[in-house]
Formats: C-alpha cells, structure tokens, sequence
C-alpha cells in the first residue's frame, strides 16, 4: 500500500508517495502543504497517447532507461561500458528531522543512500554511492540534489561575472528546454558559489513563492534545470565530474 512521506521545515514541505518495498515518487516541494488534501499521485496522473504501459513518474531515484525520460540522477560505468542501474528495493527510515532512503540494486551490486535533513528553515540533499559487488565501477555523475518544480515557476534568478564586475544579477524565463550553469575553473568563479532562485508567478522580494538551491562545493559543478514533457522542470545540482577524478 502506498503512504506519504513528509517533512516540513519552515514554511515548506517535502512530500512523497512510498509505495511497498519501491523508490518514493515525488507528490510536492515548495510551501506548507496539508498531507489529507494531497491525493495519491497515481489518483493525478491519467494514461496518455502513445504512453508506456506503466506510468513513470519522477522518483526521488531516477535513472535512465527504465520508463523515465528525464535527468538521471546517477550515471557509473563498469570497464569503460555504462552500468545499468535498477534499484529493486529501498528502506526508509524517518525521524522528525530526516528522511534516508537505501536503494538497493543486487544485481549491479550498487546501493544509493539518500538523506533529506531539516537546517533550519531549509533541507540539506546528501546522496552517496556504495559498491555492494565485486566489481568496481566508475562514477560518471552523480546529482547531490535532483528536485522537481512546478508548472506555476515562471524565472531564474542567477548570477555571472568577471573581475571588478562580479555576482551580475541574470533574470531569464523558464527554458522550453534545458537552462544549465556550469563552472570549470576548479573553483568557484566570479558569478559565486553555485546557486540559483526559481520564482513563480508574481515572486517579489517580499511576496510569492520561491524556491532555492545552493550548492556547496567549491570545485566544477553544474546546475541544471530541464523543462519535462508535460509541463513542469526538474532542477538538478552536482559536482561536475571529469574523466578520471
């Protein structure tokens, strides 16, 4: 049976579904919301044309070439050939504070740990890769936090820059396809540490919904939002790893 999982902090809310045994799927993230008034995600979401025979939504482990088409949030290999990853099984544990996930995949012998903390008014994404095998493998990518945004966000909010004219405010629309920000230096560059705000309709600077990610890691990194077929984005953020580190 599914059951919804939460954590609130401040004024916002992280909602998934859990279904028996499987990965959490993604029901809210944004303000304050009351569980009882949430249907089940699979209440929401009808067959459309030319779907898969079973509906995919985003799950808070998405990888690819299982049904979901959008960002992954990991990418290994095993001896130069891509690894697939299916995650068969996932424990959860809950406290007032966290939420950690182990997913679990036997056969390629890779485990994921998720953990979403309350700081304060804010949550803090930790995602880590344990090899459970044999084998080694390598890590291609792996998103420290990959969250989903609404159909209502309507700007990004970022920053770029150069020497004497650092941290320029850049004001763009939601992409139709991929917005990305990507930083090669090996440290942060003039536009600052990693981050992006994501306003909806109407957000001021005193009003309206915003959502905000920081990245804290000082080395290349990219930040990514992506615009998903029916309508919403998925904003993701990681170390921007290069062959052989």
């Amino acid at each position: 049976m599914t059951r919804p999982i939460v954590l609130n902090a401040g004024d916002g809310s992280l909602v998934w579904d859990a279904p028996d045994g499987g990965s959490p799927v993604w029901r809210h993230f944004g303000p304050t919301v009351a569980v009882d008034s949430l249907p089940l995600l699979a209440e929401t979401r009808g067959p459309a044309s030319y779907s898969l025979d079973e509906d995919v939504p985003l799950s808070v482990a998405p990888v690819s070439g299982l049904g979901w088409f959008g960002p992954e949030l990991l990418r290994i290999s095993r001896n130069g050939s891509a690894l697939p990853v299916a995650f068969t099984s996932c424990e959860i544990a809950e406290s007032q504070n966290a939420v950690t996930l182990r997913h679990r995949d036997e056969i390629a012998g890779v485990e994921l740990r998720q953990v979403f903390e309350v700081a304060g008014t804010a949550y803090v994404c930790r995602n880590s890769l344990h090899n459970a095998g044999a084998e080694p493998f390598t890590v291609e990518w792996l998103a420290s936090a990959l969250l989903p945004l609404t159909a209502t966000a309507r700007e990004i909010l970022s920053w770029r820059g150069r020497h004497n004219a650092e941290l320029v405010e850049c004001r763009e629309a939601m992409p139709q396809q991929t917005w990305a920000r990507e930083v090669r230096r090996g440290i942060s560059g003039h536009g600052g540490p990693g981050g992006v705000y994501v306003l909806d309709e109407g957000a001021t600077l005193h009003t309206g919904t915003v959502r905000a990610l920081q990245l804290p890691w000082s080395g290349d990194n990219r930040i990514a939002i992506e615009r998903d077929d029916e309508g919403f984005w998925t904003l993701s953020a990681g170390a921007l790893l290069q062959p052989g580190k």
